[in-house]
């Protein structure tokens, strides 16, 4: 099942990339941007891959041909995890070349704050992506909705300020991180009783 979805989602596994490094070293806003745009920028396959799954009747004949629903749902959680994982490793590249290119400085404690509260986020907000394509059917406004809403939050607050804030506050941190894993693993039991009723 992961393999089929790196197939089926190759394309998006290399324009995301893409679409990191260069939004991060066009809008020169810090190497701590980066990995915030990352997480956001992560949700896109998953929640593309449902909707391809369900455009293409991929889903229907999966579940006629005896894969469990719980395994389908599975490997859309665990193809998230994989592209939060590779965007966040493009940031870092992104990151590196802000510094290299603009200047600066990429202190290291604050960037695995950034990190953590990146991937904590993106897997949120995957999760919420996954949720919404299988219970809508048709994800696309909530993807334009979460890149527009990234870039007005880091016009209107900075990335600067909020790494401020958490740097000085690591309670806020915690409570961010868990907060958002725990959302996480509520939105994956959703998903999964979503599917199960779901007629394909």
């Amino acid at each position: 099942m992961l393999r089929k979805e790196l197939v089926s989602n190759k394309v998006f596994l290399i324009a995301l990339p893409v679409a990191i490094i260069l939004y991060s070293v066009i809008l020169q806003s810090g190497p701590y941007v980066p990995f915030m745009f990352a997480a956001f920028m992560g949700t896109a396959l998953p929640a593309s891959s449902v909707d391809i799954d369900d455009k293409s009747g991929w889903s229907r004949f999966a579940v006629s041909s005896g894969i469990s629903r719980k395994t389908i749902v599975n490997s859309k959680f665990l193809i998230s995890l994989v592209s939060l994982a590779i965007c966040q490793a493009v940031a870092f590249v992104g990151a590196m070349l802000i510094v290299l290119i603009w200047g600066g400085e990429l202190v290291l404690e604050d960037a695995l704050l950034v990190i953590a509260l990146a991937v904590c986020l993106g897997m949120v907000m995957s999760s919420a992506a996954l949720y919404i394509g299988y219970r809508f059917k048709g994800v696309a406004f909530f993807i334009v909705f979460l890149i527009l809403g990234f870039i007005v939050m880091v016009i209107l607050f900075g990335m600067q300020k909020i790494v401020g804030i958490f740097s000085d506050n690591m309670l806020a941190t915690v409570a961010v991180c868990g907060g958002s894993l725990l959302a996480a693993a509520l939105l994956y039991v959703l998903t999964l009783r979503t599917v199960e009723f779901r007629d394909f």
